[in-house]
């Protein structure tokens, strides 16, 4: 997934690594997550990102879907109130980084979820890569009612679950593997995504 345009500068590491994959393996069919509160919040230009993102996403086969932080900007943006009480640094601890490591769980409403799905899913839409229907959750920790919000806003493959054993980052990865192995206790390194049931 694309955290903003620096990801997929031309000769940065996300784009080459998306041309050698490409060169490798070129009838794989990939979807390319983007964080629509980059152009929302950042002032990133979306623009540049769709004029780069055009040589890697194979038409009529690759997807783009969504890719949400729950950043206070992008909260303030939605109409929803700003919930900092659970995040990688632990619960009850504020994010002190405008909401970057902010986990999903700290808004427990499905209406506000919606309210960030639809506001960033316009974003993606409006640059001409249709509503998207796959995401992958900040920080990668998905919860019930922001897969009940997924549901509602039409979406129907959910990429956020990963094992533990691939957090290694610094200064969060010791809380947040653990936060995923008790939300995601079954998980390897070949599991699938998560089929979302819809009506």
């Amino acid at each position: 997934h694309y955290e903003g345009k620096d990801d997929l500068s031309v000769g940065g590491a996300r784009h080459n690594a998306q041309v050698l994959m490409r060169a490798r393996v070129p009838f794989l069919r990939a979807t390319h997550f983007l964080s629509a509160a980059y152009e929302l919040v950042k002032g990133d230009s979306f623009a540049t990102v769709v004029a780069n993102l055009a040589a890697l996403v194979v038409p009529g086969r690759d997807h783009v879907g969504l890719h949400i932080h729950w950043l206070d900007a992008l909260a303030t943006l939605a109409g929803v109130t700003i919930q900092d009480h659970h995040t990688l640094s632990g619960a009850g601890v504020p994010s002190g980084d405008g909401g970057y490591n902010r986990l999903a769980s700290a808004y427990t409403s499905v209406a506000d979820h919606r309210a960030f799905i639809d506001l960033c899913a316009d974003t993606v839409e409006a640059y001409g890569y249709g509503r998207p229907v796959e995401f992958v959750c900040g920080n990668y920790l998905n919860t019930d009612p922001l897969l009940q919000a997924l549901v509602e806003e039409g979406f129907t493959m959910d990429f956020s679950a990963i094992p533990s054993s691939l957090v290694t980052t610094p200064p969060y990865a010791a809380y947040q593997a653990g936060e995923l192995a008790a939300r995601w206790p079954s998980l390897t390194t070949t599991s699938q995504a998560y089929a979302i049931s819809t009506p």
